[in-house]
């Protein structure tokens, strides 16, 4: 009988630190739960940033990309402009100073 006994106690004894294990689980699994919950919200809170704000700063970085590229092909046509007329300026330079000296040698001629 009391072998019994002592095995009952040693029985009840495991039994409450099995229940205070469990307690304790119990505590680290809500302890858990709250770091989850608050990661969670986390990258939610990121979502909405990169949704909201870096696809518009996006977009607006294509659009304004695109302008530039605009503005580009334009300023290639001015800049062929502005060669054609540095050419026709260089050449009628070169006829101004032709005729200069042409009609020098036509006074000296009188």
């Amino acid at each position: 009988m009391q072998q019994i006994l002592s095995k009952l106690t040693s029985m009840e004894s495991d039994i409450k630190e099995l229940k205070q294990e469990q307690k304790e689980l119990k505590q680290e699994q809500q302890e858990t739960n709250l770091r989850l919950n608050k990661l969670e919200e986390s990258q939610q809170n990121l979502t909405l940033v990169v949704e909201n704000e870096l696809k518009r700063d996006i977009k607006i970085i294509a659009e304004n990309h695109l302008s530039l590229n605009q503005k580009l092909d334009d300023l290639k046509g001015i800049s062929e402009k502005v060669f054609d007329l540095q050419d026709d300026t260089t050449i009628l330079k070169s006829i101004t100073k032709d005729t200069l000296y042409d009609l020098k040698a036509l006074k000296v001629a009188k």
